[in-house]
């Protein structure tokens, strides 16, 4: 798909007051790099393969066609408060997703982005439904997307599980690097809840 029908001449996808979706570019790579591996720990023990993540994870953002479109959500100031995605553009239910640097949360950012978000996959893609995929353990995402009209669809493993999932293919059981059991035991620990939201 052609990216570049979701944004205005300067760039801008939509905005509000405090907070704006923009089109990514250099300015902002550092920013999400820096933000995307920031509790990687074991990922950067190996600087190889932390290099190699970190040029696979700006590659999908760099990319000008794409099945996801990726954005820095900006505060009012023009600074780089976290990024967003919609993903899985073409399908019938198109995925949502965000994240926000801590020191940002809790300010209507959260709130303002989902909402532009929407906005964005009705107005450019026709799309009335959308999944979001939620840490089990993110009170303060689960709280805010309780707020639309939402059901439960699904879970699956954390996104550190299926790094680690990668990491670990072919190797041995004596040669795998484990999760810190207390926080992402597959059992009982962090998970993702998917949800399908109908607007």
């Amino acid at each position: 798909m052609d990216l570049s029908v979701f944004f205005d001449a300067q760039g801008i996808c939509n905005r509000r007051e405090n907070t704006s979706l923009r089109r990514f570019d250099d300015t902002f790579k550092d920013a999400y790099l820096d933000y995307r591996t920031q509790r990687w720990d074991i990922l950067k023990k190996d600087k190889e393969t932390y290099d190699f993540i970190k040029n696979d994870l700006w590659s999908y953002v760099d990319e000008q066609e794409s099945e996801t479109l990726y954005l820095a959500i900006v505060d009012n100031y023009g600074t780089f408060i976290g990024y967003a995605t919609i993903g899985m553009l073409d399908s019938d239910y198109p995925e949502l997703g965000l994240e926000l640097e801590s020191e940002h949360r809790r300010q209507g950012h959260g709130k303002d982005t989902v909402d532009m978000l929407i906005e964005v996959g009705e107005r450019v893609l026709g799309k009335k439904k959308f999944i979001v995929r939620i840490d089990s353990d993110n009170q303060a995402s689960l709280a805010l997307v309780e707020r639309y009209n939402l059901e439960e669809i699904g879970q699956e493993d954390s996104e550190y599980i299926q790094a680690l999932d990668f990491l670990n293919e072919g190797k041995g059981e004596d040669e795998k690097t484990l999760p810190p059991k207390a926080v992402y035991d597959r059992e009982r620990g962090r998970y993702i809840r998917r949800f399908l939201i109908s607007v």
